[in-house]
This record gives C-alpha cells, structure tokens and sequence, in this order.
C-alpha cells in the first residue's frame, strides 16, 4: 500500500525547503544576502532532486515487477 501519492511527496518536500528557509536568513545576516540566496536555491534544487529520485525509483521497482 503507497502512503504518499507523488504529488504528496512533492508537496512534503516543498513544506520541509520551507521549513528550511529561517536556515537562509540567518545565513543571509551572517555571511550576506547572496550567500543566503544562493543557499535557498541549493537547498531547493537538492530537495527537489531528492524527491524524483525517490519517485522514479519507486517507478521503476513497481515496472520491474510487472515484467
């Protein structure tokens, strides 16, 4: 049974670079607005690749054992 469809996943992972962001800010006080910024995007495009890892792997084991 899937407890989370894609999209939830997705939406999970979304909440969690959310959750990330006070992380940024005090990046951004300390070491400067680029740096924070650019530690924003880094957690988002690493958040978001680690969801369609997940996702495809979960794709490609349940393709697998159809054939």
């Amino acid at each position: 049974m899937q407890l989370l469809s894609r999209a939830d996943k997705m939406v999970l992972g979304m909440a969690v670079w959310l959750c990330t962001l006070p992380l940024a800010f005090a990046i951004a006080i300390f070491f400067g607005l680029a740096a924070g910024f650019v530690t924003a995007l880094w957690l988002l495009v690493v958040i978001t690749a680690l969801c369609w890892v997940l996702c495809g792997s979960q794709i490609m084991r349940r393709h697998l054992r159809q054939h």
